[in-house]
């Protein structure tokens, strides 16, 4: 294996599929998220560890693209990789294949290193950076994590929704898979049901905590890549907590 690269193999369970009997791409997210952990904790950096120095990784940026949707039963083989980290912040690269080698998605994110007591980003040490850092490049080279504009773009949906504790992981904020969730319930059943989601970018920009109440907006436009999706979230005073995209082929 490749050094600083970490594999894991996985099946896809029943829970992991959509009303189409296919892994759903929350189920996909999630699995990228977990994979991260297993590897942060063969590294030493476990939960228990960052609990203990008061430190966390916080997820700011997500681009998936899907080129193929597994199957039920399906076995995959997932690699993750940190392809840069310095500083605050390190990028993380994925990579989804089948059991024929055939490649199922590819995906880039960004974390940032935080101090949990003073609430701010935290130095990312040396010795971090020696046991995360792989030679290997990023799944998605040059990648600069820019979301696409609503210009031109039609309003489709808006609500409120209330964060609710089934929302909320071990740091007590909306988990970042949940945002995904939250933007697919209102992509349209019949765009849903008759094409394949092939691209995902999500920005988080602020947490959201149990009982906040967030209002949600929806956008759609057609594109040369397919029909795009724009997801905006925001809190009671108009800020935003996050963006999302998602093209449709």
């Amino acid at each position: 294996m490749e050094e600083n690269v970490y594999t894991q193999k996985q099946k896809v369970g029943y829970s992991a599929l959509d009303e189409r009997g296919r892994m759903s791409s929350v189920a996909l997210l999630f699995a990228l998220q977990e994979i991260a952990i297993a590897h942060a904790d063969s590294l030493g950096y476990t939960l228990d560890y960052l609990e203990k120095e008061q430190k966390g990784w916080a997820v700011v940026n997500w681009h998936i693209c899907v080129h193929k949707i597994p199957a039920y039963k399906d076995v995959l083989s997932l690699e993750t990789w940190c392809s840069k980290c310095r500083r605050l912040q390190a990028e993380r690269s994925f990579s989804v294949a089948d059991e024929s080698g055939v490649l199922v998605a590819e995906a880039v994110s960004r974390w940032v290193y935080m101090d949990l007591e003073e609430r701010k980003p935290a130095n990312i040490t040396e010795h971090m950076v020696q046991q995360y850092v792989s030679a290997r490049k990023s799944a998605l080279p040059n990648e600069r994590f820019q979301m696409p504009k609503k210009d031109l773009a039609q309003k489709i949906a808006e609500r409120d929704m209330e964060i609710t504790r089934r929302d909320t992981d071990m740091n007590g904020h909306a988990n970042n898979v949940k945002y995904l969730e939250w933007a697919l319930d209102d992509i349209p059943r019949e765009v849903y049901r008759s094409r394949e989601i092939r691209d995902i970018r999500i920005v988080y920009r602020k947490e959201c905590l149990e009982g906040d109440v967030v209002h949600r907006e929806t956008y759609v436009k057609d594109t040369a890549e397919g029909r795009e999706f724009l997801t905006f979230l925001l809190n009671q005073e108009g800020h935003t907590l996050a963006e999302l995209a998602t093209v449709w082929q």
